[in-house]
């Protein structure tokens, strides 16, 4: 599938040119696909598995609810994850092996809000997140990061459940709202 492509391809590309140099030493990466289905109990199997496999540099989970699962078991096994979660206490003591996998929203909203008002007149918003802490903690930072740009929030508290129908109907309500820009914030890949 096609979101497996970024980390085969940066895999093919160091392997071509001989590996990761660590410490004077060329390493092959290898690249293993568990696909957990955005299932805690699934995610802390496949962690284990990984861990137990010798793997020792996780991309992932994708949610909030399967970091926090895996996070012990990664420890135990002396992984790294580089997870897509911003809630900040993943990455901080006693946490000491997880790094964030992409920019969070709360570093890249002042600048796209920024742009989209004064290049895109994007006037409005709203904001979409699921019924999860991780959910609303980056529906208020979005929140406030549209509100310090001066855009009108017509709606932040469509939330949904973790499910394509829930996701598809707030999105459904929010459109009939009519605002410039949507937020679809925290969207996991199943939803």
């Amino acid at each position: 599938e096609h979101r497996y492509w970024h980390p085969e391809t940066t895999a093919a590309m160091y392997n071509g040119a001989g590996g990761v140099d660590i410490g004077g030493r060329r390493y092959r990466v290898e690249v293993t696909v568990i696909d957990d289905g955005l299932d805690a109990r699934r995610s802390v199997a496949a962690t284990r598995r990984l861990c137990c496999d010798g793997i020792r540099y996780i991309i992932g989970p994708n949610v909030e609810h399967t970091i926090s699962s895996v996070t012990p078991v990664a420890e135990r096994y002396g992984s790294m994850l580089i997870p897509y979660s911003f809630t900040r206490s993943h990455y901080l003591p006693p946490h000491e092996n997880a790094v964030l996998g992409q920019i969070a929203g709360y570093q890249a909203w002042p600048a796209i809000f920024g742009h989209m008002r004064d290049h895109l007149n994007v006037d409005s918003i709203s904001i979409l997140a699921p019924k999860s802490p991780e959910g609303e903690m980056q529906k208020n930072e979005a929140l406030t990061a549209a509100k310090r740009h001066g855009l009108r929030v017509l709606s932040a508290d469509n939330a949904y459940g973790a499910a394509l129908v829930d996701s598809a109907a707030a999105l459904d309500r929010v459109a009939k709202e009519g605002p410039d820009l949507i937020v679809f914030s925290n969207l996991a890949p199943a939803d």
